[in-house]
C-alpha cells in the first residue's frame, strides 16, 4: 500500500523516461536478488507485475488495506483516496509494463 501512495504522490516530481529508467533497474535488481523465488517473476517479470497489477485493482481487499494504511501512517492532512491513487498506478503501468 505504501508503494500505491508513493507513487502517486511523486506522479509529478519525475518526468517518464527517469521514472521508465528507474522502474526497470528496479525490476533488474529483483531479478538479481530474489528471481528464484518466483520462477514467473524469473521468466516474464512484465506479465507478472501485469497480473499483480490486475489482482491490486480487481480485488477490494486491497482498497481496505489501503484506507488502514492512511490512517495511521500518512501524515498529509490531503491524503489521495483509493481510486484516486490506483489510476495513478494504472496509468504508470500502461507506460512502465511493456514488454521490451
Amino acid at each position: 500500500m505504501r508503494h500505491v501512495y508513493d507513487l502517486h504522490l511523486i506522479r509529478d516530481l519525475i518526468d517518464d523516461a527517469g521514472l521508465k529508467k528507474l522502474v526497470s533497474q528496479v525490476i533488474q535488481i529483483d531479478l538479481e536478488q530474489f528471481g528464484n523465488q518466483s520462477p514467473q517473476f524469473k521468466s516474464n517479470p512484465m506479465a507478472e507485475l501485469q497480473h499483480g497489477l490486475r489482482l491490486l485493482v480487481n480485488d477490494p481487499i486491497h482498497q481496505e488495506r489501503y484506507k488502514r494504511f492512511i490512517g495511521p501512517l500518512v501524515y498529509n492532512p490531503e491524503t489521495a483516496a483509493w481510486q484516486v491513487a490506483i489510476d495513478t498506478i494504472a496509468r504508470f503501468a500502461k507506460a512502465w509494463l511493456v514488454n521490451k
